[in-house]
């Protein structure tokens, strides 16, 4: 693709309503080029569209506002995890592992709600009396 049709296929997620989207997908399928439309047919299946356009979800205004928009924060905390349980484990383990480790966050998040400290690399003792706080 030119750099100017990727720049408008980059629109495609920020897409308001369904007279742009008509109008993105009649873009597409001039172009003619079969990756390109077979691209836009697999995002237009209804399970994958709703994902992507508010126009198209049943998702509450508040919802849809409060959801991230990426995967990125799902990646990290993939490693996370992959980092605290360990990874290529038997069934069982890896889900006591799992366990494990809710249980601690759970604990945390507890911690955090009564004492209304929450833990960040930021706030151990030693930065909090180096920065006066």
């Amino acid at each position: 693709v030119t750099e100017t049709e990727y720049s408008r296929l980059m629109e495609f997620p920020f897409l308001k309503s369904e007279a742009d989207l008509t109008a993105f997908t009649e873009w597409i399928r001039n172009t003619g080029n079969m990756n390109l439309i077979n691209w836009l047919n697999n995002k237009l299946q209804p399970y994958i569209a709703s994902g992507i356009f508010r126009f198209r979800s049943r998702m509450t205004d508040t919802a849809w506002a409060t959801t991230n928009g990426t995967t990125n924060i799902n990646e990290s905390q993939h490693k996370w995890t992959n980092q605290h349980t360990g990874i290529k484990l038997p069934l069982a383990e890896a889900i006591l592992k799992a366990l494990e480790v809710d249980l601690d966050v759970l604990k945390e998040i507890k911690s955090s709600f009564e004492s209304g400290v929450q833990k960040n690399p930021y706030n151990s003792s030693y930065n909090r009396l180096k920065h006066g706080l």
